[in-house]
């Protein structure tokens, strides 16, 4: 087994919450890729499992604070689903049984015979489980493009080959044991005759029905999220620096779409309400959105993310280079003895209150990664005072409040060992 996770002796004095407000925060126990892992899933707070090209599937039973790895011997892993904390699902590159599943919560792994594998699987890009007994599958994103299903828990399996209306498939998402969606595109294998596709069964898989065709060629359709029954968004990557990328959205449980432009090439895409949510593709580019995708702005924040996963109206988990969760985020203000490791702090800003300049300084025990943010009393985004690596030691910066209104606002301190939140107020 292969033990990620890491262990500390510590006793410090931190702030107490008195309120509190929602946030993205890096879970610096995670597994750590030199590209990114492509999957994540969480059957409740506590039990997850993260996977991706290495072939190592990661295992967490309490939230994230540590893992355990188990090399699958799949090589590239592309797609992971759990029906509960020990029966799951792993979608692979494999040529030859892409489809593999564990009922000892990730520790083993074996091959699912799938009818006809020997010459229709080439790759199961995208697994959704429903239920205990209905679980779905889609790939692979170059093609064929092949749907997966089985509707006894595993122990039968149908393959559809869907090429009379997809070329590849990336992903699939089902309200009901009879009606889902699939994405990709159709075209060929040259990208300059890719368009994104929508596809809709209403018969469990049998028969498909393109709802959705691009109107931009050299793109790909590659993630569905579902907020709820009615409201979807479908994310679509682009192989052009000339074509624009788009989300692509439903408030009505698929019967339309309509087009949003999109600030990135965009790979993953969640959101925790119809209106708010994220986008985000290769590199440092993680957007966020409270309009339903109108507008968008920029977050210093994840990295390569490519999946993301709702658990409840107040939790949400995602992947990329490594792993991060959306969730209550503790504003502070009054100190008091508790046990958090001894590797960072956020100190009061001063003056405070000020008009217009305050100083923020804090405190590294070790080197890491540093966001140092402002964010108005109703959690609205302000600025970005540092986005860096950092080394051990004390540091500050200042902030020139000169363009804000007076009022309460909050800084927030993210780093690779956590987060701390502090108030201050602008009197003009």
């Amino acid at each position: 087994m292969i033990n990620v996770a890491r262990s500390f002796c510590y006793c410090v004095f931190i702030a107490v919450s008195v309120s509190a407000q929602f946030g993205w925060r890096e879970i610096p126990a995670s597994p750590v890729s030199t590209s990114r892992f492509d999957d994540i899933v969480f059957v409740n707070k506590d039990y997850g499992w993260i996977a991706g090209g290495n072939g190592v599937v990661y295992r967490t039973t309490n939230g994230g604070t540590t893992w355990t790895g188990t090399n699958s011997g799949k090589g590239y892993i592309r797609a992971i689903g759990f029906a509960d904390t020990l029966k799951g699902w792993i979608g692979t590159f494999s040529l030859l049984r892409p489809l593999c599943s564990t009922t000892d919560g990730g520790i083993t792994w074996s091959d699912v015979d799938l009818p006809g594998s020997d010459t229709a699987a080439a790759g199961v890009c995208g697994i959704y489980v429903l239920d205990s007994l209905h679980i779905f599958a889609v790939g692979q994103y170059s093609g064929p493009a092949q749907f997966i299903k089985t509707s006894d828990g595993g122990k039968s399996w149908s393959v559809f080959m869907l090429d009379s209306v997809a070329h590849g498939l990336v992903d699939c998402y089902f309200l009901n044991p009879d009606t889902g969606f699939a994405v990709g595109h159709i075209g060929t294998s040259v990208v300059s005759t890719k368009q994104s596709v929508i596809l809709q069964t209403t018969d469990g898989g049998t028969t498909w029905m393109r709802i959705y065709v691009s109107d931009r060629y050299y793109t790909n359709a590659w993630k569905i999220f579902f907020v709820n029954g009615n409201v979807a968004y479908v994310a679509s990557e682009t192989y052009s620096q000339t074509i624009l990328p788009y989300l692509a959205r439903t408030i009505d449980s698929g019967k339309t779409w309509t087009s949003l432009p999109s600030p990135i090439d965009m790979q993953g895409v969640g959101f925790i309400s119809p209106e708010h949510g994220w986008v985000s593709g290769w590199g440092s580019t993680f957007y966020e959105t409270t309009d339903s995708g109108k507008t968008f702005t920029k977050l210093s924040f994840g990295n390569n993310t490519n999946r993301y996963r709702k658990l409840n109206d107040t939790l949400m988990v995602s992947v990329g280079q490594r792993m991060y969760k959306y969730e209550r985020l503790p504003v502070v203000s009054v100190e008091q003895e508790s046990t958090v490791p001894v590797r960072f702090s956020l100190h009061q800003n001063y003056p405070n209150p000020f008009n217009p300049v305050t100083r923020i300084e804090y405190t590294l025990h070790e080197p890491g990664k540093v966001v140092l943010e402002v964010y108005s009393i109703i959690g609205e985004y302000i600025a970005t005072l540092t986005h860096d690596i950092r080394m051990a030691g004390t540091h500050t910066v200042d902030w020139n409040a000169a363009n804000v209104s007076s009022g309460v606002y909050y800084y927030r301190l993210q780093t690779s060992f956590g987060v701390q939140t502090k108030k201050m107020i602008v009197i003009k």
